[in-house]
C-alpha cells in the first residue's frame, strides 16, 4: 500500500465532501448520488497516485465512508448557519418593533411576534414572561440600538452565547442519521464499493511488463515452445 495512493484517496475524499456540502447548501437538497461520486473521487485519487491491491482498496473504502459522513456533516453545518442567519434577520426586524417598557407590553409583543405559542396575552405563562424578560429582551434592545448584522453580532459575547446555545441544542450526528433515507444508504454503499474497486486497480505502468518482456518495451521476446 503506497502512501501516495492514500494521499490521493484522502484528497479525493476531501474534495467530495466539499462538493456534497456546498451542493446541498446551494440547492437546498442533499442529493444521494453525490455519495457515489465521493467514492469515485476517493478511488480515482488512489488510482492516479499508484494505488493497487486489496489493502489499498479497503483503505479507500474507509476513506470514502468518512468522506460521505464528512460531506453530510458539512451540509448540516451550512444549513444550520443559513438558518441562524435567517433567524437573525427576524430578530433585527422584531427589534425595530420592540418598544415595550411594561410587563403587559412585553406580553403583547410576545404574542404578536411569535415568542410564545399562546394565542392571547392572558394565556402566556409566568415562566415564558420570565424567559423573555431575561433572555430575549436584552438581545432585542441591543439589536434595536445597533442593527448589527449576523456575521458581526454572532462574534460578540452575547451573540456567540446565544447562537452557541442554539447550536448546542442540535446534535450534528443525530441530524446526519435522521437525514439518511434508504436511497441515501444505497448510494453510500455504492460509493464505498466504487472506492474499493478503483483503489484496488493497479495502473499498467505500476504493474510492470509481462513476464519475459516484450519487443515493444525493449525486452527480449520469450522463447517459442516447439
Amino acid at each position: 500500500m503506497k502512501v501516495t495512493a492514500i494521499a490521493g484517496a484522502i484528497g479525493g475524499g476531501l474534495l467530495g465532501a466539499l462538493i456534497w456540502g456546498f451542493v446541498a447548501h446551494w440547492t437546498g437538497y442533499e442529493i444521494g448520488y453525490v455519495a457515489w461520486a465521493v467514492g469515485g473521487l476517493v478511488g480515482f485519487g488512489a488510482f492516479l497516485l499508484g494505488g493497487g491491491g486489496s489493502t489499498t482498496g479497503a483503505a479507500c473504502a474507509v476513506i470514502a465512508l468518512l468522506g460521505i459522513l464528512g460531506g453530510k456533516a458539512l451540509a448540516v453545518n451550512l444549513q444550520m448557519s443559513s438558518g441562524l442567519a435567517e433567524l437573525h434577520e427576524k430578530l433585527l426586524s422584531d427589534s425595530r418593533d420592540y418598544t415595550a417598557s411594561s410587563r403587559d407590553e412585553r406580553i403583547a409583543f410576545m404574542v404578536s411576534h411569535g415568542y410564545t405559542d399562546a394565542k392571547s396575552p392572558r394565556d402566556v405563562s409566568n415562566e415564558e414572561v420570565e424567559w423573555f424578560t431575561t433572555e430575549m429582551a436584552p438581545i432585542l434592545e441591543e439589536l434595536r440600538r445597533d442593527q448589527t448584522p449576523y456575521t458581526t453580532w454572532s462574534s460578540t459575547e452575547r451573540g456567540a452565547a446565544y447562537y452557541g446555545s442554539l447550536r448546542g441544542n442540535v446534535s450534528i450526528w443525530s441530524a446526519i442519521a435522521s437525514g439518511f433515507a434508504p436511497i441515501d444508504i444505497i448510494f453510500a454503499l455504492l460509493g464505498v464499493s466504487t472506492a474499493f474497486k478503483l483503489g484496488s486497480v493497479r495502473r499498467e505502468e505500476e504493474a510492470g511488463a509481462p513476464l519475459g518482456g516484450s519487443p515493444e518495451a525493449g525486452g527480449d521476446a520469450a522463447p517459442s515452445v516447439p
